[in-house]
């Protein structure tokens, strides 16, 4: 983003991209790069993205980000988070499926049994808070929250349940 503008981004999921892919150093940020203007992000995961930038790497995101609470950052060298990050996840893989059809109009990647995702975006319902609350439906259109609370990113994760292994 390079424009004196507003970017509000809440439960999006930005994995899997590639910024400077001929290696020429022009590029910043596999995920995301902030250059001017105000980046806001809630309930959200970034992760997954590579720089290919011959010098150093900021592979999820670069420059300035402020959190509204309640991302999963996998690798946030190269950003400056300000805002309200107390609920925010660092450093964590969040476990996401390859980009598949997952029902909806669009391809998503699922969220896994156990990623740190799950019921990781922001309890407080729409009605309280609309500015940090969860989206009411996921990218493919289902109801939030599935589980006790909201998943961060895109996609909202089905309830797993492990059956035992009975053998005759």
């Amino acid at each position: 983003m390079t424009n004196t503008v507003t970017a509000r981004l809440n439960n999006v999921t930005i994995a899997g991209n590639t910024a400077d892919s001929d290696n020429n150093g022009v590029g910043d940020g596999g995920g995301i790069r902030i250059f001017a203007g105000t980046f806001e992000v809630r309930n959200s995961i970034i992760a997954g993205n590579f720089d290919n930038s011959p010098s150093v790497k900021h592979n999820d995101c670069s420059g300035l980000i402020q959190s509204l609470g309640h991302n999963l950052i996998q690798d946030s060298f190269g950003c400056a988070i300000g805002g309200s990050t107390l609920e925010d996840l660092y450093g964590k893989d969040p476990l996401l499926a390859p980009l598949a059809d997952n029902g909806g109009p669009t391809r998503t990647r699922a969220l896994l049994p156990g990623s740190p995702a799950i019921d990781a975006g922001n309890p407080v319902p729409s009605t309280v808070d609309e500015l940090h609350a969860c989206a009411d439906v996921d990218q493919r259109g289902v109801p939030r929250p599935i589980g006790r609370f909201c998943d961060s990113g895109a996609y909202e994760a089905p309830l797993w349940r492990f059956l035992p292994l009975i053998r005759r």
